[in-house]
This record gives structure tokens, C-alpha cells and sequence, in this order.
């Protein structure tokens, strides 16, 4: 998700990641949030700008919600407000190799 002033943020219910800076307004960016298995990941335009070491999300029921907030009643927050392309949801973490080419081929 992306908090407060366009921070993005990787949440696994009380075991999260905050990018250090927000993304600039009113402009495309290429973000990938991730878990390798180990690790918590967050990439910004091909950078890998924030990671930390976690046990993984430990949930087994319950929406994916991919721009909507999730109304939680103690966290606040707005549905996404913006347009996304080429969502995609993989099922292994990416090298930066990997980040790297899909930000060139997807860059309007």
C-alpha cells in the first residue's frame, strides 16, 4: 500500500516494511513489493529501496485487495485514487535483474 504521503508499505499484519521516502506525485513509478521467503522487499523504479528480515505473513483466510484499503478499524486509510497497469502477482520473489527488465519493457 502506499501511507500517509505516498510511502510505500508492505504489511503482514504487525510484521511491516516503510520505504525511508515517499513516490513523487503525479508521476509513473514501477513498485514491487515482496517476500523471498526470508525477506520483506520493497523496489521503487528498479531500486530495491527497503528490506528487512521476517517470517512470513502467517494468515490462511481472506481477500487479496489490490487498492483497496481495508477498512481495519484501528488503521486508517482511502481507497487507491490513480490508475495501475499490468498488475501481476507471482509465485516466487524476483532477482533485480528480473525488476530491472520488466520496469524497461513496462516504462510509457
Amino acid at each position: 500500500m502506499l501511507r500517509g504521503n505516498l510511502q510505500p508499505y508492505l504489511g503482514f499484519y504487525m510484521n511491516d516494511l516503510a520505504a525511508p521516502a515517499p513516490v513523487e506525485r503525479q508521476a509513473w513509478h514501477h513498485l514491487v513489493f515482496q517476500y523471498t521467503g526470508s525477506d520483506q522487499e520493497i523496489w521503487v523504479d528498479s531500486a530495491r529501496v527497503a528490506r528487512r528480515a521476517a517470517p512470513a505473513y502467517a494468515g490462511t483466510s481472506g481477500a487479496t485487495r489490490i487498492g483497496r484499503n481495508p477498512e481495519w478499524s484501528n488503521v486508517g486509510g482511502t481507497h487507491f485514487v490513480g490508475s495501475m497497469r499490468r498488475v501481476r502477482v507471482y509465485g516466487r520473489s524476483l532477482g533485480g535483474d528480473e525488476i530491472a527488465e520488466i520496469r524497461r519493457r513496462e516504462t510509457p
